[in-house]
């Protein structure tokens, strides 16, 4: 799916209809950052989708065509960049790689690979919501991050 294509045009605003759901895949082995999305995420504005490996996360891109995947695989230096190197074959979906060595080479190695931002973990989980609403934002998806009190 194109940038382009995610764009939403003034016409949506105006006629009143809904604005369809960010599609956000999220890939991950140990089901822990799919369950702080889904419960972080505002209802209605993210749909997301789950795959537990990186091979179901392949199919699950091309058959929903993802605007966000965000990446947590145990070995991210190795299975998310290689998800990556795949995914940028067909996908030009937005891409936040979660990993736990935050070495220079490997951050850009990931970078070079076509992944749009690198959260090194652990991450707290509101750094992670904050994260996907940033490239949502970045993107244009047309999302506002909820406030939150106490900062």
């Amino acid at each position: 799916m194109q940038l382009s294509m995610l764009l939403y045009n003034q016409n949506q605003f105006s006629s009143g209809r809904a604005k369809a759901p960010i599609r956000l895949l999220v890939v991950d082995d140990g089901h822990e950052t799919t369950q702080v999305l889904r419960s972080s995420l505002e209802a209605g504005i993210f749909e997301v989708i789950e795959a537990r490996t990186g091979e179901q996360g392949l199919v699950q891109a091309r058959h929903t065509e993802p605007d966000m995947i965000v990446v947590d695989l145990v070995a991210a230096e190795t299975a998310g960049l290689e998800f990556c190197r795949e995914l940028r074959r067909f996908s030009n979906s937005l891409v936040l790689l979660l990993s736990a060595n935050g070495k220079p080479g490997v951050t850009e190695q990931a970078f070079n690979e076509g992944v749009d931002d690198f959260l090194a973990k652990p991450a707290n989980s509101s750094i992670l919501v904050a994260s996907v609403y940033k490239l949502a934002r970045r993107a244009q998806l047309d999302v506002e991050q909820p406030r939150t009190s106490g900062i």
